[in-house]
């Protein structure tokens, strides 16, 4: 085995030893089923540089094999697994069902959802091709890479015409896992919400979020505003953080409910070509999937996927597009239950719109700094996310836009 090293993520700098030919021999012969493959070569490197992935930690790996039927096979793979030093992503992820979501995401939900849409005629691929899942001697999932193949991330929010195929697939993804959901699968068993509290693991809202959240405010109580907005943002941020979870974990006062993709962000979605077409786009990390509001994947789609014009001019028509192709594909699918209406699907979005608030200030500024320059690593590290992107909150055109976002916001009650 030999190792490539490049300006890489550091945590991806030095493999785990089980990293080795006997491991990638059994990953392979699994996908291949095949028990004659035999591995000569194995090339491994980091999976990500700095700024394209912050919770596991990922390699990437060129597997060269002889079987019975060849010689000198080649099969490219990406593999993720549990973080293997001390620190903030160990942190993250300790004591959480990531890993095991994924995997069964992966293995089961993703197969069965492309499987009931090929039944209707649609050939739709949401994600990348499982090879093999295991927990021994870790946690670990390995997929195709399908960077050789022409996929490479988004590095900067979508506009109005990459975003068409996103808000199909999502669309899609909710449906499905809605019919699912009636015909035998159980996405209620999806349930591990980081919102929520438990003994043993971080509170993800209060580290990850609110200190970033309330650096926000204190820069907006800067700024040359209303007084009354800067009290109603400042009482609000005393009861914020317990409105949130009761929004993720009061499922009585929900509409509706669908598996939430819940890490639903511009960085989290490969495309090739112009990526306009839905054979040219994948949806990844499905770590943190969980039956839950609709409200949370498509207030992402607006501020983590979608720019600035998305949010200024098309957010209606983007709402209005999502629909059609949850209900239509709902329909095509022959779905017997109650399908939500439009009129559902705003009253949902209306009763989460503080999320839509939370999210803006967490992921709308990170769209005007350079990703490269970002050390994700340090951020979560010292839970700062704000300092990275404090230069934003003094833009003036920035300022133009959040406060535009409260003011809609403040007579639908979000702050009350």
């Amino acid at each position: 085995m030999t190792t490539a090293n490049e300006e890489y993520s550091r945590d991806e700098l030095n493999p785990p030893a089980w990293l080795n030919d006997d491991f990638f021999q059994s990953a392979v012969r699994s996908f291949k089923q095949d028990e004659t493959i035999t591995v000569k070569n194995l090339v491994l490197r980091p999976g990500t540089k700095p700024g394209e992935h912050y919770a596991s930690i990922m390699f990437r790996a060129e597997v060269t094999f002889d079987s019975k039927s060849s010689k000198n096979e080649k099969i490219m793979l990406i593999l993720k697994t549990m973080p293997i030093e001390e620190g903030a992503k160990m942190d993250l992820l300790k004591e959480t069902t990531a890993f095991s979501t994924e995997t069964r995401m992966y293995e089961e939900i993703l197969p069965e959802m492309e499987r009931i849409l090929k039944k209707i005629g649609d050939e739709t691929r949401i994600g990348p091709t499982l090879v093999y899942a295991s927990n021994d001697p870790a946690p670990v999932i390995v997929l195709i890479d399908e960077s050789p193949n022409g996929f490479q991330t988004y590095s900067k929010g979508l506009d109005v015409e990459q975003i068409q195929v996103v808000v199909e697939r999502i669309a899609k993804f909710h449906a499905c896992s809605v019919f699912m959901n009636e015909n035998g699968v159980d996405m209620k068993s999806f349930c591990d919400s980081p919102y929520e509290l438990k003994e043993g693991r971080p509170d993800f809202l209060e580290e990850l979020f609110m200190p970033t959240i309330r650096k926000a405010v204190e820069a907006f109580k800067t700024w040359d505003v209303d007084e009354n907005l800067k009290n109603v943002l400042g009482k609000n941020l005393e009861v914020l953080a317990e409105r949130i979870r009761d929004l993720f974990l009061n499922s009585e006062k929900r509409f509706y409910s669908v598996l939430m993709h819940a890490d639903f962000h511009f960085k989290n979605m490969m495309y090739r070509n112009d990526g306009k077409k839905s054979e040219d786009y994948l949806l990844l990390d499905f770590q943190f999937c969980m039956w839950n509001t609709p409200a949370s994947d498509i207030y992402s789609l607006i501020n983590s996927v979608g720019d600035d014009d998305i949010r200024e001019k098309h957010r209606n028509e983007i709402f209005e597009q999502y629909f059609v192709i949850f209900r239509g594909t709902l329909e095509k699918l022959g779905f017997q239950g109650k399908i939500p209406t439009f009129d559902d699907f705003q009253k949902e979005l209306l009763r989460c719109s503080l999320i839509e608030y939370m999210f803006f200030i967490i992921f709308v500024p990170f769209q005007h700094v350079d990703w490269s320059s970002i050390d994700i690593n340090a951020i979560m590290e010292t839970k700062d996310f704000h300092s990275t992107v404090k230069g934003v909150w003094k833009n003036e055109n920035f300022q133009a836009k959040f406060i535009k976002l409260v003011e809609r916001l403040l007579p639908l009650g979000t702050f009350d």
